[in-house]
């Protein structure tokens, strides 16, 4: 199986219990296969709804007669550094950092790093640390990341 077989299979199980797949990965062992599962939600991903979620998921493969041989699952949440990939991932994360790198370099260069300002539906504008903005269509990424502030988030929240 590999990790968009997986995620077709996978995803309305976690939509069921109330998260969003963000990311899954396939690992080949020679005996087995690991699948590593990352999951969100708007108000984050608690450790016991990461078991509660892999219990689900373990009796959805279960039931799957394609999948042969053993399996392990690792289920947890993307992080702060979590991949971004589409228009409303992008929104959802206005003002925060991010790190794109391109499939192209653009202008001689392949990574940019900026706040998201403004995202469209094919595009999303980057405020760099020099001050000027750029926009980049989603298509030209080949990656792009989060690079939060774990006390920027804090003082948003107001803790």
């Amino acid at each position: 199986m590999n990790a968009h077989e997986l995620a077709e299979l996978v995803e309305p199980t976690i939509v069921d219990a109330g998260f969003e797949l963000v990311e899954c990965n396939v690992s080949v062992r020679p005996r087995s296969q690991i699948f590593r599962i990352y999951i969100d939600s708007e108000d984050g991903v608690p450790v016991d709804a990461c078991a509660r979620v892999s219990r689900k998921i373990s009796e959805t493969l279960d039931q799957n007669p394609l999948l042969e041989g053993s399996y392990s699952i690792e289920v947890s949440s993307p992080g702060m550094n979590r991949k971004i990939w589409s228009a409303p991932h992008f929104r959802r994360f206005r003002g925060e950092k991010a790190k794109i790198d391109l499939r192209e370099p653009e202008d001689g260069i392949k990574v940019w790093i900026g706040e998201i300002v403004e995202v469209g539906d094919e595009d999303v504008e980057l405020l760099l640390e020099n001050g000027a903005k750029r926009r980049i269509r989603l298509d030209e990424i080949e990656e792009a990341r989060l690079r939060m502030d774990p006390w920027k988030r804090k003082r948003q929240d107001g803790q």
